[in-house]
C-alpha cells in the first residue's frame, strides 16, 4: 500500500471490515510493547509479618508518648518559672523596684508582642514615677 493510500484508509477506512488489510497494516511485533511494566503489586508496600508491624506502631506509639512527657515538663517548667518570677515582683519593697524587676525578668521565656496594658495616662504616671530622685538615686532599693 502506498503511504498516501495508507494514509487515506487509516482516516476514513473501517478496520473491522476489512481484517486482511488490517493485518498487513499493523504488523504483529510493532503491536507489542517493547518494555514491560512493572507489576502494580510491587508498588505498593511488601506485606509485613504482623509482630513486626505490631513492634513497628508500638514504637510510634512510645515515640509519641515521650514527646508528650517532655512538652508537659517543658510547660510544668515554665508556669512555675512564671510564678516564682510573679512572686518576686509580688515581694518587691517599692512599685518602682517592682517594674524595674518586672522589665529585666519577664515571666514568660520567650515574651513574644506583649500588649500594653496601661493607657497613655497611666505610662505618663508611671514614667514621671520612675524618674523621679529619690534620696539621690534613680532606683532605690
Amino acid at each position: 500500500m502506498r503511504p498516501a493510500q495508507r494514509h487515506s484508509h487509516l482516516l476514513f477506512g473501517d478496520l473491522l471490515e476489512d481484517v486482511g488489510a488490517a493485518t498487513c497494516l499493523f504488523p504483529c511485533e510493532s503491536a507489542e510493547v517493547g518494555y514491560r511494566m512493572p507489576d502494580s503489586r510491587a508498588w505498593t508496600l511488601p506485606l509485613e509479618p504482623p509482630a513486626q508491624r505490631q513492634d513497628r506502631l508500638l514504637g510510634v506509639l512510645k515515640a509519641a508518648e515521650a514527646r508528650g512527657r517532655v512538652r508537659a515538663l517543658r510547660l510544668r517548667y515554665a508556669r512555675m518559672r512564671a510564678e516564682e518570677i510573679s512572686l518576686l515582683i509580688q515581694r518587691e519593697r517599692s512599685a518602682r523596684a517592682a517594674i524595674r524587676l518586672e522589665l529585666f525578668l519577664p515571666p514568660q521565656l520567650k515574651p513574644t508582642r506583649i500588649p500594653d496594658p496601661l493607657d497613655r495616662q497611666e505610662r505618663r504616671r508611671v514614667e514621671t514615677i520612675l524618674e523621679e530622685k529619690v534620696h539621690g538615686s534613680i532606683f532605690p532599693r
